[in-house]
């Protein structure tokens, strides 16, 4: 096989990525999706990712004001509801599936946990729920209730998880500029 062609990234995991397959070949296989175009010399190690955990991790507090009642809170990726009058709130536009949720920005998830913190979400938001309740109240209800059933059937899913952590990285490397993990998302493109 002619070394040229061959691609090489060594990079440590980290504590987040312990159980990740080490490898990309590795985590094709598993999917079956391993081709003849993916050849490689030795093991492409996928990258830590340690140092961007804080910047992935619940958003930080920021004022907002209650659409209805016109009340100040903090914001949060979990609040759905105002604290002053109980009226659900817009979908926040920068929650991530992994705060939505309330989990641990982190490859391994407890699965028990992961459906206790939907059923409880989704017991709150569900449309049925907000039915005879104003146009804009159903209509938040909905964007809560699709983004969560989004959050929830991409966290199950190990394959689905691992893809939207890399996407999440990969929007910190547009500003960040880091080789490892532009390789790593040339790699991921091919």
């Amino acid at each position: 096989m002619n070394r040229s062609a061959c691609i090489l990234i060594k990079i440590p995991l980290n504590r987040c990525f312990a159980d990740v397959p080490r490898t990309i070949s590795q985590l094709l296989f598993r999917r079956r999706v391993f081709t003849d175009s993916l050849r490689f010399s030795s093991p492409v190690s996928l990258p830590s990712f340690s140092r961007f955990c804080s910047d992935l991790s619940p958003l930080q507090s920021q004022k907002i004001l209650c659409w209805k009642c016109g009340a100040e809170f903090d914001s949060n990726a979990e609040r759905v509801n105002c604290s002053e009058c109980g009226i659900i709130q817009p979908l926040d536009k920068e929650a991530n599936f992994f705060t939505y949720l309330g989990v641990p920005l982190a490859f391994n998830l407890d699965h028990d946990e992961l459906g206790k913190k939907f059923r409880g979400k989704q017991a709150i938001v569900h449309p049925d729920k907000f039915a005879m309740r104003s146009k804009d109240e159903l209509q938040h209800s909905q964007q809560h209730s699709t983004f969560l059933n989004d959050a929830y059937r991409t966290l199950r899913d190990p394959f689905r998880r691992a893809n939207y952590l890399l996407r999440l990285i990969e929007e910190l490397d547009e500003d960040l500029n880091d080789p490892y993990l532009s390789s790593l998302k040339k790699l991921m493109m091919t």
